[in-house]
């Protein structure tokens, strides 16, 4: 249909001219506004989906840090010659952390097998690592991360 013959038809059935472009093909305000409302409404659920991975982003990385520092400390522990009973404390970035040795017997150590020299030279400790983080900047709420690990020492401690 020629854009003529609409105006007429419009003319004659006594129709706005608002009504004769959205017959030409461009759409009126209404439709204009629900269109704009249901994108609006679309992107809001997106925008708050992607809000919630940016904390869960934010979490996992401060996840990764502590488990970094517990590691590392936990390899200082391992070059340690000694049994020592004190804590060792310390502060990095957003991070403290706290790492100790308790003594174990050897019952209580996963996976180890007995065996029958009885005068061994070693004797065994748990070693411990735990790391604290502020879950927020303003928060007071700590989020804490431990690590174990074990390591034979070469003289029994006191």
């Amino acid at each position: 249909m020629s854009r003529g013959a609409v105006k007429n038809y419009c003319r004659s059935a006594g129709v706005d001219r608002g009504f004769a472009l959205a017959a030409r093909g461009g759409f009126s305000l209404l439709e204009l506004l629900i269109a704009f409302v249901v994108f609006a409404v679309a992107m809001a659920g997106v925008m708050s989906v992607l809000g919630e991975d940016i904390n869960n982003s934010a979490a996992l990385n401060d996840y990764d840090g502590a488990v970094r520092l517990a590691r590392w400390k936990m390899g200082e522990l391992r070059q340690l010659e000694n049994f020592s009973e004190d804590e060792i404390t310390g502060e990095e970035g957003k991070y403290t952390w706290l790492a100790y040795m308790e003594t174990v017997d050897t019952e209580d150590i996963p996976m180890h097998v007995e065996e029958d020299d009885s005068e061994s030279n070693y004797s065994p400790a748990l070693l411990i690592v735990e790391v604290n983080w502020k879950e927020d900047e303003g928060s007071e709420k700590l989020v804490k991360f431990k690590l174990e690990g074990y390591k034979a020492f070469k003289y029994a401690p006191k």
